[in-house]
């Protein structure tokens, strides 16, 4: 990611261009606390430390990272990782946690978690109204089309097609006073399921992107991705334009001027 940023920055003017950075699979650890977001941060500093040109430097004001939204830290979440680590000791696992140091907690044993919880929901469903468990058929169905509450605090829902909502931050890199370096990355943005919306999904703005251009960029070029809008055919007809009102103007005027002289 990071030498593309500087690649596009020495080919091109790169505050036309808004890099979208999807980080969907990272490494396991990289779910806990603000951990994403610290080192995100080192690997923008590291790039701006091995270059020379400020214009590189501040390419990546430009760059937007999707990313999964942090967890929400309360008492229910905060139970759960104590329980998760808990375990995570004992055997099978008999992980060895060093003195003062908590183990990180990977993505997965929430979605695991919201799983169980999504099919259990969907059973005691099914049986309060007859059905039975073997049917997978009317189980299924159950889950399709359903919100719920995740471990995590977030409120998901299932779609028709058995598609989950993610819960996914924007973080990009922005003015900051208490930075050693005026800047550092930070959440501008999250996707959010809104509780009595009828949106699905609706993006919640939290801080200004401090674009190079003082802008966004646009979305599209002047003369279009393919260059259609600024073509010689269209070149071609402003110039006949342009002689047959020239020509329209020269015989208005040469017909007052006979008409003066007579």
């Amino acid at each position: 990611m990071v030498q593309f940023v500087r690649c596009l920055a020495k080919h091109a003017n790169i505050s036309e261009y808004a890099i979208i950075h999807i980080r969907e699979f990272a490494d396991k650890f990289e779910y806990t606390s603000d951990t994403a977001l610290r080192r995100l941060t080192n690997t923008w500093i590291e790039s701006v430390q091995n270059t020379t040109s400020k214009a590189l430097d501040y390419s990546f004001r430009q760059l937007i990272t999707l990313m999964h939204r942090k967890s929400q830290h309360d008492s229910a979440y905060l139970e759960f990782e104590s329980r998760v680590r808990d375990h995570m000791t004992q055997p099978p696992f008999n992980i060895i946690a060093l003195p003062g140091v908590p183990l990180p907690i990977s993505l997965y044993a929430a979605k695991l978690y919201d799983g169980v919880l999504i099919y259990a929901k969907a059973a005691k469903k099914l049986l309060e109204s007859g059905g039975d468990l073997s049917d997978g058929r009317l189980l299924t169905l159950n889950i399709l089309n359903s919100t719920f509450r995740s471990i995590q605090q977030f409120n998901d829902s299932i779609d028709a097609h058995g598609d989950a909502e993610g819960a996914y931050s924007a973080v990009a890199i922005v003015k900051e006073s208490n930075s050693n370096y005026g800047w550092a990355l930070k959440q501008v943005g999250t996707f959010r399921n809104l509780e009595d919306s009828n949106e699905q999904l609706k993006y919640l703005k939290h801080e200004p992107m401090s674009w190079l251009g003082r802008s966004p960029p646009l979305p599209e070029p002047a003369c279009g991705f393919t260059g259609s809008r600024c073509t010689k055919d269209s070149l071609s007809n402003l110039v006949y334009l342009a002689v047959v009102v020239g020509a329209s103007v020269a015989i208005v005027l040469t017909l007052l001027g006979v008409c003066y002289w007579r």
